[in-house]
């Protein structure tokens, strides 16, 4: 997303605020150079709490609150962005102040984030704010000496931390921020035990099967595992096979009705002896054998079951679950019922 240019006003040029399911971010490489014109402040390490005030003809103050990585999905306005397994989030809060003797338009393009790494790479940049309170995106006026709590979401690669957060407003004004090493590491089971930092994020996130894959759409839960040599969908285990079924919970995570069937994920089964048994790409309603084609509402959730042909005897220990080609994958250890 492009910002507005400091000579117009925001109302005439704001980008469009994004709707839908945003899956991953633009390309680092090729994402816009972080703003330079003029440098309002600089900062070290650790300068959360410090206001800044960015722009020429309407300045506006910041502080920076708190920051931290993620690789769960995060709703921003009316759509989820969800990062992909080469991608990690960067959620930065900030309270906003107008400084200026009369009002000023908080929306799209007013603020601009873009991220530094160790090596000089930059992030796509980011246009637009979300309201902590609304959990909308800005597009509002701001009293003079008024205050808002707001964030922005950043996507970055799944590997390494950053160095700086730089901060643009209108006129080519911007503060490049150090927050790097205070930026709230991933969460244990997500983090790259390679990176001591925990800045890097794992592309297959290992989870007990009472957690809950936040798998991007689509919530996941195993709730329940068990070998069975009944037919299912009217066809019987092979010789020397049964069956592996596993019952689910599915939750619509979106802030819109979305298409569920089967090509909605992917799942795979790893026994005990590291041998992968595919999915047959069947998703059964939990309580008859009809597959599931429908449309789930958001936030609304429904029980579902997959099922794989398994030896006779063979034990059943990983189901690997995912959104998509390119999304994060959940490695959800089975308790599988005697």
């Amino acid at each position: 997303m492009e910002g507005a240019s400091a000579a117009a006003t925001p109302a005439e040029t704001k980008p469009a605020a994004p709707s839908g399911v945003r899956l991953g971010g633009g390309s680092p490489a090729a994402a816009p150079a972080a703003p330079s014109a003029m440098r309002t402040g600089d900062a070290s390490a650790g300068t959360f709490g410090v206001a800044y005030t960015v722009g020429r003809e309407r300045p506006i103050t910041l502080t920076l609150n708190r920051a931290e990585y993620s690789v769960l999905p995060v709703r921003t306005g009316d759509e989820l962005a969800i990062p992909l397994a080469s991608e990690k989030l960067l959620v930065v809060h900030v309270t906003l102040k107008n400084p200026n003797s009369e009002e000023i338009v908080v929306s799209g393009g007013v603020l601009t984030f873009v991220t530094l790494g160790p090596e000089g790479s930059t992030s796509e940049r980011q246009d637009w704010l979300i309201s902590e309170k609304t959990g909308e995106y800005l597009d509002t006026t701001l009293g003079p000496n008024k205050t808002l709590d707001a964030f922005a979401v950043i996507t970055l690669p799944a590997k390494g931390g950053i160095d700086k957060l730089v901060v643009g407003g209108d006129g080519g004004s911007s503060v490049e921020i150090g927050i790097g090493p205070s930026v709230k590491p991933l969460p244990a089971v997500a983090a790259d035990p390679s990176d001591r930092s925990g800045h890097s994020a794992l592309a297959e996130v290992p989870v007990p099967m009472d957690a809950t894959c936040q798998l991007g759409i689509f919530n996941v839960l195993v709730e329940k595992a068990q070998y069975s040599a009944n037919p299912i969908l009217k066809q019987s285990p092979g010789k020397g096979a049964q069956f592996l079924a596993a019952a689910l919970i599915i939750m619509n995570a979106t802030p819109r009705e979305q298409p569920i069937h089967w090509g909605s994920f992917a799942f795979s089964l790893k026994l005990a002896d590291g041998r992968e048994v595919s999915w047959n790409e069947e998703l059964l309603l939990s309580n008859k054998d009809e597959l599931i084609d429908q449309t789930l509402g958001p936030g609304k959730q429904l029980r579902a079951r997959i099922f794989f042909e398994v030896p006779a005897g063979a034990e059943a220990d990983v189901l690997r679950a995912r959104e998509g080609k390119e999304g994060r994958e959940y490695l959800v250890k089975l308790e599988v019922a005697k």
